[in-house]
């Protein structure tokens, strides 16, 4: 009677004989032979901490990654928050900016038409007055009527308004448009005694009358004509020297002579007033 062969159905090898309790080359079972599907294949414990370490470190890495980008894209997202409330911010303030420059000049037209209006309303009311209290006089057998002299004492702080010069100014140029004519500028030294003739420049401010119509009856208080020479008086101040007043009036302080000449018991203190040759 022949021996019946089987194949193993692990390592495959063929014509074993079903003597043998194991396969000769897997050393399997040969029990399990009848059921192949019964056949369990136990990996060892080595390989399995293996598998489950490399899943672990894999499972690890890609949560470490999931992080990162979720971190990345909420950075992103708060820069960009931070650029867009930062470029509103500074637009917001050049806005108010702009706004609170818009308002102080509109303030101050306003103001400058007010004075205006004021100084206007005041003349119309002296010269109403004079007439009502008959100040006409007989003169040259035709009726005058007095006008009134306006002095420096006379004028009040409301009555000026500041102008802040540049380098391009001349005092004949800012009498010419402010008061209609160059002629006018001892107007100006009246005003602004701090001031020279040829010293006009960036930095210097000025005052300058609300009410142009009033420069003429001013220029004529404040000067003196002797032929074709035009003196005024200028008021000394603190510091002022002989040859100061020369460089400032005549641009030399070798000048300081001319300065005695036309006041020859002048002492040059503060508040004292000099005879100065304007033209």
């Amino acid at each position: 009677m022949m021996e019946s062969t089987t194949s193993c159905p692990v390592c495959g090898l063929e014509n074993s004989t079903s003597r043998h309790t194991q396969c000769p080359f897997c050393q399997t079972e040969r029990t399990q032979d009848r059921n192949p599907e019964l056949l369990i294949i136990e990996p060892d414990n080595g390989s399995r901490k293996i598998y489950t370490l490399f899943a672990a470190v894999l499972a690890l890495a890609l949560l470490v990654v999931i992080i990162l980008m979720i971190s990345l894209w909420h950075n992103t997202r708060l820069t960009r928050l931070e650029s867009r409330v930062l470029d509103q911010k500074l637009s917001n303030q050049e806005n108010i900016l702009s706004l609170d420059t818009r308002l102080e000049q509109l303030a101050e037209n306003q103001m400058h038409m007010l004075q205006n209006t004021m100084n206007l309303a005041e003349v119309v009311f002296m010269n109403r007055l004079q007439k009502k209290k008959g100040l006409v006089t007989k003169e040259h057998g035709r009726n005058s009527l007095h006008k009134p002299v306006i002095s420096e004492s006379s004028l009040t702080y409301k009555q000026f308004w500041t102008y802040d010069a540049d380098d391009k100014d001349t005092l004949w140029g800012l009498a010419q448009k402010f008061y209609g004519s160059g002629k006018y500028y001892p107007v100006l030294l009246e005003h602004n005694p701090h001031l020279g003739i040829f010293d006009v420049g960036g930095g210097d401010r000025l005052k300058v009358l609300n009410n142009k119509d009033l420069a003429p009856q001013i220029y004529k208080t404040v000067v003196e004509k002797d032929g074709p020479a035009l003196y005024w008086s200028y008021p000394i101040q603190e510091g002022d020297t002989r040859q100061s007043i020369a460089e400032k009036f005549y641009k030399s302080a070798a000048m300081a002579y001319r300065i005695r000449q036309l006041n020859p018991g002048a002492s040059i203190q503060p508040g004292e007033k000099i005879k100065i040759q304007l033209e």
